[in-house]
């Protein structure tokens, strides 16, 4: 987890940094014995991605100076003014129609209409695709019962890419508030394990004052 956390840190998001990466176990090869004596298997790690536009595209700082997908957010939401009950105009977030119960924020509202939508609006792409990606452009390597590890829980789009290339576990750290991807990777038997331990994280908050 520490090197998926040193790899988010290349993200050029002005959202969020997430870092991946995925490890092949060897149990016959690069065998050594822990502190304990036991004889243990190894690992290694065969790739790496954070989440950031593809080779060659402009960074949205530079092209548009904020989130393209926040830019892009607003631009529908306000195209989107009617109730989704009963079609009347709504205004300040509450439905025009007296007998209609419908009353939201703006926030609740943009968020209700597109959460969902709203990924595929992104410029970037995840750090679990570009993990995945990593070793298709290598020259290829079988992602069959291998871990990734990330430090978020995998969104839908990347759920199903996972599942795809047949990763057996997912090491994660932040949850993700789409439930769609955790039901899709249990129905595929990906065993989900939520990392526990002193993270990248703490230290980079503990010593970065000093840096």
């Amino acid at each position: 987890m520490n090197n998926a956390y040193c790899t988010s840190l290349q993200s050029r998001c002005l959202k969020r940094q997430v870092g991946a990466i995925i490890i092949k176990e060897e149990k016959e090869v690069m065998q050594y014995k822990n502190d304990s004596g036991d004889q243990v298997g190894g690992y290694y790690l065969i790739s790496a991605g954070c989440n950031n536009v593809p080779e060659g595209q402009p960074d949205c700082s530079k092209e548009y100076k904020t989130c393209y997908r926040d830019k892009k957010k607003i631009s529908l939401f306000e195209k989107i003014r009617h109730c989704p009950n009963c079609g009347q105009k709504l205004r300040e977030g509450k439905c025009s129609n007296k007998k209609c119960e419908y009353s939201k924020t703006k926030s609740e509202v943009r968020e209700s209409f597109l959460l969902g939508k709203a990924l595929d609006l992104c410029r970037a792409l995840h750090a679990e695709e570009n993990a995945i990606l990593q070793i298709s452009y290598l020259g290829g390597f079988p992602l069959k019962g291998t871990v990734l590890y990330t430090t978020t829980f995998p969104c839908l789009l990347c759920a199903k890419k996972i599942i795809a290339n047949g990763i057996r576990e997912v090491v994660y750290v932040e949850p993700y508030p789409v439930e769609e991807a955790r039901q899709m990777l249990e129905s595929a038997n990906v065993k989900l394990t939520k990392f526990e331990g002193v993270k990248a994280q703490s230290f980079y908050k503990l010593f970065k004052d000093y840096h």
